[in-house]
């Protein structure tokens, strides 16, 4: 997920959930795309450090 995400933002949705929005730069083929990503669940993990995904039905980190 990682390699294909470029300048992301930790932003609150509507819902008050912490998440982070990005530009998709490619495709799993290599096509440059430019979107934006679908919002995606993050947070804290005292075994990582920085922010990191979380399991969106759990909200653990994965």
């Amino acid at each position: 997920m990682a390699e294909s995400l470029h300048r992301g933002r930790v932003i609150q949705d509507r819902t008050g959930r912490t998440v982070m929005l990005a530009f998709n730069t490619t495709d799993p083929a290599g096509v440059f795309l430019g979107s934006i990503c679908d919002p995606f669940l993050v947070g804290r993990s005292p075994e990582h450090p920085g922010i990191v995904p979380l399991s969106p039905s759990e909200g653990t980190p994965r």
